[in-house]
C-alpha cells in the first residue's frame, strides 16, 4: 500500500504557491479541514496550558499537552515495537491522512498530535530503522527546501524517537524553539575550528554542551555530523543512536546543532509514582519546549528539576571534549 499524496489541484485549493514552505502550510490547512483527528489536535493547541521557566539562565516553555502521552510514554523496547503496528507505515495511516513528496522516498505528513502551530513528520516510504545512514544529504536538502522559517530535526533511535523502527524526520516553525535565539548570539559560541567553508563551535544551553556547525558546504557538514555520531558509537554499543540533530537553513547556509546523549530517559521517568515525572527528552525538549502530558507533572516541573534532567541525559564535559577532539 502506498501513501496518499495531495494533487496540485488540492494543494492549490488551500493556497499553495511554489515554495515548499507554502506547500507544507497548504497541506496543514487541507488536513485540518478534512481530517477530524488532525483538526482536533491543532485546534486543541489553543487550550494547552503553558508556563515559562528559566534553566541555567535560558528560557524554556513547558506545555501541558495530554495528546502527547502516546509519544512521551512510548514503549520503545524491542518487545513494545514488535507488539504494535507501525503507525508511520502507509497501511496503518488514517484514511483521511495525506502528504506531499519532498524528496525521493521522503513524504511530509501532518502530525495529528502536534506540539507546534505547524508540525510535520517526514517519513521514509520504506519501513527502515531510524538512522541517518545514507540520508544526511537528504536531511540537509530538506532543511534548505523548507527555508529559514522551519527547523528540521532528527531524534536518534535511543534519543526520543517514538518510532525507532521507521525512519523519519520532523519539521516545525523555527521561531517556536528558544534554542534559535541562543545560536543567533555569536558571543555565546565558543569557536572550535573555522575555515572559508565551515565553522564549528560549542554552545552552552541549559548548562549542557551542544555542537554547532555552520556553513554552505553540505559535504563538510555531513562529515561533521557523521564524525560526531561515529565518536559516540565508539564509546558504547549503539552510542550513535544517542543523538539529537536540529538543522535550519538561511541566507548564510546551514546551521546544524548536535546534542550527544548519555541516556534516553532520566531516572525520574522510571521512579515510583509519587516521584515519577513523565518527561522524555528529545530534540523538542533540548531546544526549549518541554512536553508534559500529565497535569501533575506540569505543575511539579520547575527550573531546578529540568536542569537536573537535562544534565542527566546529555554528555558530561569530559565526554563531550573527547568526542569533539575526534572530529
Amino acid at each position: 500500500m502506498s501513501y496518499r499524496l495531495l494533487s496540485e489541484v488540492e494543494l492549490g485549493d488551500f493556497g499553495a504557491e511554489q515554495s515548499v514552505a507554502s506547500r507544507l502550510r497548504a497541506l496543514l490547512a487541507q488536513q485540518v479541514a478534512t481530517w477530524a483527528t488532525c483538526r482536533t489536535g491543532f485546534l486543541g493547541l489553543e487550550d494547552v496550558r503553558r508556563k515559562e521557566l528559566m534553566v541555567e539562565g535560558d528560557p524554556v516553555w513547558v506545555q501541558h499537552n495530554p495528546l502527547r502521552i502516546c509519544s512521551v510514554a512510548a514503549d520503545v523496547s524491542d518487545h513494545g515495537i514488535n507488539a504494535r503496528p507501525c503507525f508511520l507505515c502507509a497501511q496503518n495511516l488514517a484514511p483521511e491522512q495525506a502528504g506531499i513528496m519532498l524528496k525521493e522516498e521522503l513524504i511530509a505528513l501532518c502530525n495529528p498530535r502536534p506540539i507546534f502551530s505547524a508540525h510535520f513528520t517526514i517519513v521514509h516510504v520504506r519501513h527502515i530503522p531510524q538512522s541517518t545512514g545514507g540520508l544526511l544529504p537528504a536531511f540537509l536538502d530538506i532543511a534548505r527546501m523548507v527555508g529559514s522559517d522551519f527547523m528540521v530535526f532528527f531524534n536518534g533511535a535511543k534519543a526520543g524517537a517514538s518510532a525507532p523502527d521507521h525512519m523519519h524526520f520532523q519539521a516545525a516553525p523555527a521561531e517556536e524553539f528558544p534554542l534559535l535565539e541562543a545560536i543567533r548570539d555569536k558571543h555565546r559560541l565558543l569557536r572550535l575550528r573555522s575555515d572559508d567553508f565551515l565553522e564549528v563551535a560549542e554552545l552552552m544551553f541549559y548548562g549542557c554542551r551542544y555542537l554547532v556547525a555552520r556553513g554552505a558546504n553540505r559535504g563538510g557538514l555531513c562529515d561533521v555530523i557523521e564524525g560526531f555520531i561515529a565518536a559516540l558509537d565508539a564509546r558504547q554499543p549503539g552510542g550513535g543512536d544517542l543523538v539529537n540533530i536540529m538543522v535550519r537553513h538561511g541566507s548564510g547556509g546551514w546551521e546544524v546543532v548536535l546534542c550527544g546523549r548519555s541516556k534516553h530517559r532520566p531516572h525520574c521517568f522510571f521512579a515510583d509514582e509519587e516521584d515519577r515525572l513523565l518527561v522524555s527528552p528529545a530534540c523538542v525538549e533540548l531546544a526549549g519546549v518541554v512536553v508534559a502530558p500529565r497535569r501533575e507533572d506540569y505543575e511539579r516541573i520547575n527550573g531546578q528539576v529540568l536542569a537536573q534532567i537535562f544534565s542527566e541525559v546529555t554528555l558530561s564535559k569530559s565526554v563531550f571534549e573527547e568526542v569533539v577532539r575526534e572530529l
